[in-house]
């Protein structure tokens, strides 16, 4: 059973970006027509890998969390788990320093990166911001999703920095889910996806309702949620 909460919805919906790339939207066209089984029979094998010894590790999924901070481990931890136990193969945890030791004392499982350390961001954010910056873009190419936020906390520099990071991986192309203090972020600064089709956000009520103020658009009626995704 996936563990609960926003979170473990947020990596579940990342692994099967990668795990889809594209199947969604053929299911999304077959499942318009009458022969709905057949096509399924079609879809699935595109939905799910080959179980049959061939595969190598990371080809069902190689996925990326940036998250998680000096006071929240949790969220970023059940992300990851959400991801593996979806069907992922690798899961890629960039978080703090502070939060490192706590994160992989929680599971094996997760392979987990300092991208930034928390004292030395508030000594010299600047510095610290463009080490963080250049570790996570190091991580992208191995990556066929990328999950932001899940415990990152608001400090504006990480915030920054992650702001930069998620603009790497657009320039990439890589699809990306972005939830909780990420929503934060973007309700501050819209421009970080808009516009970006490779982007799931997962707002609750009042993410959304910050979101669509933050849009200028209505929050309910008028195609407010449109208009918001946009």
């Amino acid at each position: 059973m996936l563990p609960p909460g926003m979170a473990a919805a947020t990596a579940l919906v990342a692994a099967l970006v990668a795990l889809c790339m594209g199947g969604l939207a053929a299911w999304g066209r077959a499942a318009a027509r009458p022969a709905k089984t057949a096509a399924w029979r079609g879809v699935l094998p595109r939905l799910a890998p080959r179980l049959d010894g061939t595969a190598h590790k990371g080809q069902s999924g190689r996925i990326g969390v940036l998250g998680g901070s000096v006071d929240y481990t949790g969220a970023p931890y059940y992300a990851g788990m959400a991801a593996l136990q979806a069907g992922a193969d690798l899961l890629y945890l960039l978080t703090a320093q502070e939060a490192t030791l706590p994160i992989k004392s929680y599971s094996p499982e997760l392979m987990v990166t300092a991208v930034y350390d928390a004292a030395a961001m508030a000594r010299s954010p600047a510095e610290e911001r463009r080490r963080m910056v250049a570790k996570a873009e190091a991580t992208l190419p191995r990556l066929h999703a990328l999950v932001v936020g899940p415990g990152l906390g608001r400090n504006e520099a990480v915030l920054e920095g992650v702001a930069e990071v998620i603009a790497l991986a657009r320039a990439r192309g890589l699809p990306l889910v972005v939830d909780a203090d990420g929503l934060w972020l973007v309700a501050q600064r819209p421009e970080v996806v808009r516009g970006y089709d490779a982007c799931v956000i997962t707002p609750n009520i009042a993410e959304f309702r910050r979101l669509c103020r933050a849009a200028e658009v209505a929050e309910a009626g008028g195609g407010g949620a449109a208009a918001a995704a946009d």
